[in-house]
């Protein structure tokens, strides 16, 4: 009983987004959706991918699951339950939005397209998890976090 209740004690000292951050199951796929090139035609897809606290994942080809971290900040690759690569996409937009949090994706065959509000979007390599393009909106008007 006492082991139990020290257990109990540690999670609850454990940083919530510590807990949050763990991968999802190979087999799990309620906080994931099929991506388009699993589809096979069944009038599934529906474009972007939204992520919310419900859905922070998308299933590719090959057993690939593309994981959003609880932050927001960070897009992982996971293939056989195995991590390939995890990158921080709002980092290199912290100057110019600094309230960034990964809003939808949309996998094309080389490229992850990472949407990070109305204001900005990054394009990151399926293979590497490397940024290999950044755009933002300049307007100094748009400088207010957007609402989730």
């Amino acid at each position: 009983m006492r082991f139990l209740t020290q257990i109990a004690l540690l999670l609850a000292l454990l940083p919530a987004p510590l807990l949050a951050q763990t991968r999802p199951a190979p087999a799990d796929t309620t906080r994931t959706e099929p991506d388009q090139e699993l589809d096979h035609f069944s009038g599934r897809f529906r474009g972007l991918h939204r992520i919310t606290a419900r859905l922070r994942g998308v299933r590719a080809a090959a057993n690939t699951v593309y994981w959003v971290g609880a932050d927001g900040r960070h897009l992982s690759a996971f293939q056989a339950g195995k991590l390939l690569w995890a990158t921080d996409v709002v980092a290199p937009f912290r100057t110019e939005i600094p309230a960034a949090r990964i809003a939808s994706m949309a996998l094309a065959s080389n490229i992850i397209f990472v949407n990070l509000g109305k204001r900005g979007m990054a394009e990151i390599d399926r293979k590497t998890g490397q940024i290999v393009g950044k755009y933002f909106d300049r307007d100094p008007n748009n400088l207010v976090a957007e609402p989730n």
